[in-house]
C-alpha cells in the first residue's frame, strides 16, 4: 500500500444541469484548497459522474485510502441502504 489518501464528493443527484454544474464547482474548489489529496466527485443517482466513476479514478491515481463525503438532503439509514444497494459500489477485491 502506498498510503496515498483521496478524497471522495458524494452528491445524492439532480436532474437540474446547473445543480450538476455548481457541484463540480465545489468539487473544483475543494480539489484546489485539498493539494495533498486527491479529489474526484459523483453522485448516487440521477447524474453523471456517477460515484463509481470518482473512485475508478481515485484507484487509477493510486489512491488506496479514501474518505467520502454525502452532501445530500436528509436520508434515512434505510433508504441510504437501498441507495448503495443499487450496485453504485465498486466490487471487493478478492484478496
Amino acid at each position: 500500500m502506498s498510503g496515498k489518501m483521496g478524497v471522495m464528493l458524494c452528491g445524492h443527484g439532480s436532474r437540474d444541469p446547473q445543480a450538476i454544474a455548481e457541484f463540480g464547482a465545489v468539487a473544483a474548489k475543494l480539489r484546489a484548497r485539498l493539494t495533498a489529496y486527491e479529489v474526484e466527485w459523483g453522485f448516487l443517482e440521477f447524474a453523471r459522474p456517477i460515484i463509481r466513476e470518482g473512485l475508478d479514478k481515485l484507484r487509477a491515481r493510486g489512491c488506496d485510502e479514501i474518505q467520502g463525503y454525502l452532501i445530500s438532503r436528509p436520508v434515512s439509514a434505510v433508504d441510504l441502504v437501498s441507495l448503495f444497494d443499487r450496485n453504485l459500489l465498486p466490487e471487493a477485491s478478492g484478496g
